[in-house]
């Protein structure tokens, strides 16, 4: 069933959940949970309290294991098959 499903989570978080903002603006947090969630369906494993910032590229989430409290920055870009241990931060490829 999520094969089914995560073609949707994938345009869900392509079309919105990237342009959501983050702090210090206004409605960061729910940007915030809603890039979580969504990672969290895309993903093979996601841990707990992760934050995903915006315009971070995930590709298809093929192989990605995100640890607990890790964090994926701005304009983070992340191949297939990545492991991110816990309390990583992955910055920008910029």
């Amino acid at each position: 069933m999520k094969k089914i499903i995560k073609p949707i989570y994938l345009f869900l978080y392509y079309l919105l959940a990237i342009r959501f903002p983050t702090q210090p603006m206004p409605g960061y947090k729910l940007g915030y949970k809603l890039r979580e969630w969504l990672v969290n369906k895309i993903s093979e494993e996601s841990g707990d309290n992760i934050i995903v910032k915006q315009n971070c590229y995930i590709g298809s989430g093929v192989g990605l294991k995100v640890g607990d409290r890790s964090q994926l920055g701005h304009n983070a870009r992340i191949g297939q098959y990545v492991t991110l241990g816990a309390d990583v931060v992955m910055g920008s490829m910029w």
